[in-house]
């Protein structure tokens, strides 16, 4: 193994992500299997100035390793440029402190937020882009602590921001104007 792959406790790791996809595991799991987990490829992690190691990605595979009764896993330092330019590390900061926000510490916290794809497409790949479109434009995540709420994302011609409050619950604002967005799928979550 070269110098930057090593193996960790899973537990100690920490997670950049706030849900998980229903459809993924079920289809990792069809191939996965922790008797050969040290032939796969390790997991990458990065140290966000937190020093706490964090995934940048696999926490499918990470949770699945979890759930098998495995405790150590092998990482490998993330180099990748969207990792460490500024915008994809400010995009991986902030996806941190989503997961300080909902107490998501480790993997294993990610066991009740498992949602079916469609609602991974709203409720995590939609605030991501979101997250994106505010951070390209130098805007910062930031809290309003007047009305509660945390400015998360926008659209890319940021006509549109949008909000959570401290139970995820979603808003947008349009025009100075804030409303909340309804999603069935956030009701059956928080």
């Amino acid at each position: 193994m070269t110098k930057n792959i090593f193996k960790v406790d899973i537990l100690s790791l920490g997670i950049s992500q706030i849900y998980l996809n229903k459809r993924k595991i079920k289809s990792i799991g069809k191939w996965f299997d922790t008797k050969d987990i040290d032939k796969y490829d390790p997991l990458p992690v990065y140290d966000f100035g937190n020093g706490r190691l964090t995934l940048t990605d696999g926490h499918t595979r990470a949770f699945l390793t979890y759930k098998s009764g495995v405790r150590e896993l092998w990482v490998d330092m993330d180099t990748e440029e969207l990792i460490t330019d500024k915008i994809g590390h400010e995009i991986y900061k902030n996806s941190i402190i989503w997961c300080d926000r909902f107490h998501l510490k480790t993997i294993a916290d990610l066991e009740n937020r498992i949602i079916s794809n469609e609602e991974y497409q709203i409720l995590w790949e939609q605030r991501c882009e979101r997250m994106y479109h505010l951070i390209a434009n130098k805007h910062k995540i930031k809290t309003d602590h007047e009305k509660g709420l945390f400015l998360y994302g926008a659209a890319p011609d940021l006509s549109v921001k949008y909000y959570e409050d401290i139970n995820g619950t979603l808003f947008k604002m349009i025009h100075g104007h804030i409303t909340q967005e309804i999603f069935e799928q956030e009701k059956k979550i928080n």
